[in-house]
């Protein structure tokens, strides 16, 4: 599906994606 909002969308989906790899990097059971 298109998005209006295209940039928006991308900086919200790279701050989840950041959100999340800051979260695994601090679980001792992420295993990376």
């Amino acid at each position: 599906m298109e998005s209006p909002m295209p940039t928006a969308v991308a900086t919200f989906a790279a701050g989840c994606f950041w959100g999340v790899e800051d979260v695994f990097r601090q679980v001792p059971w992420a295993g990376r």
